[in-house]
């Protein structure tokens, strides 16, 4: 519905992102909806105008699963997620070895989890965040993840026993205790901890085997905070 698509273009808007299309089916009735061929959006997004887009967003609701219709979308309009990674990311930043995806059942890429990676290429990520985006990134977004975010809302959230006084913003966490410092967190205690004013970056490689144990995700920030005062030779 028209609605629902505004309030994306908005949140995307609000990002800073251009949108330069955009399609609704309009299809007010649910069942019809769950009668359509999950792979429409395989043909659909050709109706779109993408002259001079960097990429496509395909969406759809719990009524018509089209997780199918994706690495359709991907083969057809000559920009896979994976192959967008390496060109905008991985290359530029001279990663020194490759990184793996994990995979849904339709071969989708995981892009909200299950990159694997050296840890010296995960460094070389967290530097760019060090480095207010190293002429990778942009500058804007890397200062509005780092410093945006409310803690408010953070603070009747389901984590605010673990990071109190913390805050969220675009997939990174804000200790908020050092000012300038955020982490990236894996529910398994992998972790990216950026400490933006100091320059040091500490990576983590974990595989809890219970998922999201916030004593020992405080513990792994107090030991990366630690680490990046010593050094700096700061106590």
């Amino acid at each position: 519905m028209k609605p629902l698509t505004q309030l994306v273009i908005n949140y995307l808007k609000n990002e800073g992102i251009e949108v330069i299309d955009s399609l609704s089916l309009e299809i007010p009735d649910n069942l019809l909806v769950g009668a359509r061929d999950p792979k429409a959006p395989a043909e659909l997004w050709k109706r779109l105008n993408v002259q001079g887009a960097d990429a496509i967003v395909a969406s759809a609701c719990v009524q018509m699963p089209s997780l199918a219709a994706v690495p359709l979308i991907e083969a057809a309009s000559g920009l896979p997620y994976a192959l967008a990674v390496s060109q905008y990311l991985w290359v530029p930043m001279g990663a020194e070895a490759d990184g793996d995806m994990t995979l849904d059942r339709f071969g989708v890429p995981r892009a909200a989890g299950g990159l694997s990676a050296t840890p010296r290429d995960l460094a070389r990520l967290g530097m760019i965040v060090a480095e207010g985006g190293a002429g990778i990134v942009p500058a804007d977004f890397i200062e509005d993840f780092t410093t945006g975010g409310d803690p408010a809302h953070w603070a009747i959230g389901d984590y605010a026993d673990w990071l109190p006084g913390g805050c969220y913003r675009s997939c990174w966490y804000q200790p908020r205790v050092d000012p300038g410092c955020v982490m990236a967190v894996g529910i398994h205690g992998q972790m990216i901890y950026v400490d933006r004013p100091r320059g040091v970056v500490v990576v983590k490689q974990s595989s809890w085997s219970i998922p999201d144990d916030n004593a020992l995700h405080s513990d792994a920030e107090l030991a990366c905070r630690a680490i990046a005062r010593a050094l700096t030779a700061e106590e």
